[in-house]
Formats: C-alpha cells, sequence, structure tokens
C-alpha cells in the first residue's frame, strides 16, 4: 500500500487542478498575480514548516510509513508543498466562484459598469489572496448597497445615532 500523506497530497493537487480546469473556469493559473500569492505564502510557511520538521531537532515527527521521505527544501516532506498548494488553490478558487456568483458577472468580466464608479459606495471584494487578476490585489470592486434608497427610489436620511442632549 502506497503511503498515506504524499498520496493524499497528490489527489488533492490534481484535484484542485482538475477543479479550475473543468469547472470554475477562472484562468488564474494564468494570472501573475495568483502565482505572486504562492510565492508569498511559500515564503512564510517554508522558514515556519522548516523549523518545525527539521532533522537535527524536529518539533513535529511523521511516521515514516506515512510519508514519501522526500525532503526537497530545509527538511519540509515534498507532500507539504502540495498540500499547501491544494489548499490554497482551493480557498482562492472558491473565494473568486463566490464573488463572482454575487456579482452575476461571468468570469474575466472586472469592467465597471454606471454604479460601480463611486468610489463612496464600493469596497474591495478581497485585499489580497482572493482570485483572478486584480482580485488578487483588491484592485477588483463591488456595489455595496446605499440603505438610504429604499426600492421607491426616493432617498431617505439616515438616523443619527449619536445620542442628543437636551441644554438645560
Amino acid at each position: 500500500m502506497p503511503p498515506v500523506y504524499p498520496t493524499l497530497s497528490i489527489v488533492a493537487a490534481l484535484g484542485v487542478v482538475a477543479l479550475e480546469l473543468l469547472v470554475v473556469r477562472s484562468d488564474i493559473f494564468r494570472q501573475p498575480a495568483y502565482w505572486l500569492t504562492m510565492v508569498v505564502v511559500f515564503g512564510f510557511m517554508i522558514p515556519v514548516d522548516g523549523w518545525l520538521t527539521k532533522l537535527s531537532a524536529p518539533i513535529v515527527v511523521y511516521r515514516d510509513s506515512d510519508t514519501s521521505g522526500l525532503r526537497p527544501v530545509w527538511d519540509i516532506l515534498a507532500e507539504e508543498f502540495l498540500y499547501a498548494f491544494a489548499l490554497l488553490t482551493l480557498v482562492i478558487l472558491a473565494w473568486d466562484h463566490a464573488g463572482r456568483a454575487s456579482d452575476d458577472r461571468p468570469a474575466g468580466d472586472d469592467r465597471p459598469d454606471d454604479h460601480h464608479t463611486d468610489p463612496q459606495r464600493t469596497v474591495a471584494r478581497h485585499p489580497a489572496a482572493g482570485g483572478a487578476s486584480a482580485r488578487v490585489v483588491g484592485l477588483h470592486r463591488r456595489r455595496v448597497p446605499d440603505r438610504r434608497v429604499p426600492q421607491g427610489g426616493r432617498r431617505v436620511p439616515l438616523p443619527d445615532a449619536r445620542p442628543r442632549h437636551r441644554a438645560q
């Protein structure tokens, strides 16, 4: 029987790649921002994971029969990199897909329409690792509903939330 951790890591990585290419189709693998996100995450993962799994004084110990034994960078198992890739990519895909679904826009349509241009009524969808193109760096914006405008269209002022004190 093959080792469990590398087998599951390979299945997870291939599954996420297949999900992107066959289902979600957001083209994140073609976006430099996605790869920059991976570089940043792995840049922090390597020192932390390397310290935890270093063979000279390990804090985290794996059962040899459950791992590949392949440690390409600072005693970190190769399956750790695959698992991190799968996990991060899945989260980015889910976030990007959920954001597009809330906008009711097709993939790749980042063009602002008339109610996406008012900077007072827009917020960044997600500031860091969020998905394709400008979404990763927080440049993609979506409309925040203005609660002061009811369905009828007449503007109603918001009540003042500050306590009022009467002069005596």
